[in-house]
């Protein structure tokens, strides 16, 4: 890059707080784990903690400091935050972060865009280290990475001008996200009707549907490249996606928990932390397994899979599971005994209901693709801005003057 300056010269990385050092046992700092970092002023301080539980296995930060998610897939995600306003000042973050304290003459938010454009994200990839599923960006790389020199009143001319642009953007990303949770409501509301009691349905059981009792998978993953793929909660909305790229565990783990070797045809569903993810494992992924927070079930019949996948995201479940899982301390866990003994309004002919729901359905997901793929095209337009706009493609001065969003 022409006439660039690597990160250390711009700022220190993953500093020391002598503030927090001075703090007492029982003073409260802000506590921020990985899910509570988010860009574009979302990053969420609202927790607190007294120091004494976070002065250990908690990296510190203080006002004003960058976090830098770095480990994947958060980092790709481009969730690198500026924390201001920090309610305590000081803080505690999640080990997964480095922290970026930029020196005096220098623009915090400029050097915090530099970790959202498209060379630090694809150059951050290159520089991980570990195996698939659990790499990290290692602080050198952040050191090292170069970005363009400019004084600190052009910094802020940068800073300034995206700032307002993608805010822009950010608002019609807001907007999209509310139609699909509007799209999301009508899916359930759908579905609700369709399993609705009446003389067309007859009260059962889950385990009535099942072939075999539901199994959850994997207990602690042993991740290596190159092995079997392995299915998580968050993968499940993408399972018929072309090209999906799922971690692998080792042959001989996935052995060890063959009674969840996808064949094809199961239910996968989420029984961990938010209910109701659901998705039936094609063909193509024969030989995957899953996750603990992963339930596979096998239904008796074949044509009852879509319908009992869609049946999952419905209000009687959700209430079933709900109640279920009240008495957990922590993220609530359904047991397979549980599920098993969930009731459910089923068709007398379910193939007449997979006709008639599925192809609801269908227009609904049709609608939420589009909706995503809208999403998308806008998180691309913002980073490109960005990197644009960091890299100096294009005059920020003039771009101010005619809107670019």
């Amino acid at each position: 890059m022409t006439d660039s300056v690597r990160i250390r010269e711009l700022a220190e990385v993953n500093p020391s707080v002598p503030e927090f050092d001075a703090a007492s046992d029982s003073t409260h700092v802000t506590f921020v784990p990985l899910e509570a970092v988010w860009p574009a002023g979302r990053l969420d301080l609202s927790r607190s903690r007294p120091k004494s539980e976070v002065a250990t296995g908690y990296v510190r930060f203080r006002e004003g400091d960058v976090l830098v998610p770095k480990v994947t897939p958060t980092f790709q995600a481009a969730r690198s935050a500026l924390a201001v306003n920090v309610p305590t000042g000081i803080g505690a973050a999640s080990t997964e972060v480095h922290t970026v304290r930029v020196r005096p003459g220098n623009d915090p938010r400029y050097v915090m865009y530099g970790f959202h454009t498209e060379p630090f994200l694809a150059e951050g990839v290159t520089a991980f280290q570990g195996v698939a599923g659990l790499q990290r960006v290692p602080d050198l790389f952040l050191r090292n990475f170069r970005i363009r020199r400019r004084a600190l009143d052009e910094q802020r001319r940068v800073a300034d001008f995206l700032d307002d642009q993608v805010a822009r953007i950010d608002e019609v990303i807001r907007l999209r996200e509310e139609q699909l949770s509007l799209l999301g409501k009508r899916r359930r509301g759908t579905v609700d009707a369709a399993f609705a009691a009446s003389e067309s349905m007859k009260p059962t059981r889950i385990k009535n549907l099942l072939a075999a009792r539901p199994r959850y998978g994997v207990l602690v993953p042993k991740y290596v490249d190159g092995g079997v793929p392995y299915i998580r909660v968050g993968d499940l909305p993408s399972l018929g996606t072309p090209g999906l790229d799922l971690p692998t565990i080792t042959p001989g783990q996935s052995l060890e928990f063959s009674r969840t070797q996808i064949r094809g045809g199961e239910v996968l569903l989420g029984v961990v932390g938010k209910m109701g993810t659901a998705a039936v494992a094609p063909s193509s992924l024969a030989g995957a397994n899953v996750a603990r927070a992963v339930a596979v079930l096998s239904c008796l019949n074949a044509e009852d899979a879509p319908l009992l996948s869609a049946w999952f995201g419905s209000t009687h479940f959700m209430d079933q599971a709900t109640l279920a899982t009240s008495g957990d301390s922590v993220q609530p866990t359904l047991g397979m005994g549980d599920l098993a003994a969930f009731s459910v309004c089923w068709p007398r002919d379910p193939s007449q209901a997979v006709r008639k729901l599925g192809s609801t359905l269908e227009r609904i997901s049709a609608l939420c693709n589009e909706v995503r793929c809208q999403i998308e095209l806008l998180q691309e337009r913002k980073r490109s801005l960005i990197t644009a706009a960091v890299t100096g493609e294009f005059d920020v001065a003039s771009a101010s003057g005619r809107g670019v969003a």
